[in-house]
């Protein structure tokens, strides 16, 4: 996942949260949600990076916390919600196939965020 635009990061840090300033850690989601700095020009942080994804589709919130008021460690210290993140993929996550090897196979039915049989 990378999310791209500017923040002043010198006492700043980001969250994706189900609900922001509330205990709603994203289930799968990597460093417990904390998105990390991949790109940076002295404090503006342009883009944010995590490793591969395999949370459940949704609409999740960007969560902000200024760590010169709180410590900015639990979701409860991301107060201030920045905007939505979309992760487009399959909710609920199980969701039981079954195929055979050699065979063609087709899957239909899988519910998730924009997604489609198509």
């Amino acid at each position: 996942v990378s999310v791209y635009g500017q923040l002043d990061m010198s006492q700043a840090r980001l969250m994706v949260l189900e609900t922001c300033s509330v205990a709603s850690l994203v289930p799968r989601w990597p460093a417990d949600g904390l998105l990390l700095p991949a790109a940076a020009n002295g404090s503006l942080l342009e883009a944010f990076e995590s490793p591969t994804l395999s949370s459940a589709g949704g609409q999740y919130q960007l969560c902000w916390c200024d760590s010169s008021f709180a410590p900015c460690t639990e979701a409860e210290d991301f107060h201030v919600t920045l905007g939505t993140l979309t992760v487009v993929g399959p909710r609920p996550l199980f969701q039981d196939r079954t195929c055979v090897s050699g065979e063609r196979c087709d899957i239909h039915g899988l519910l998730g965020t924009h997604s489609s049989d198509d």
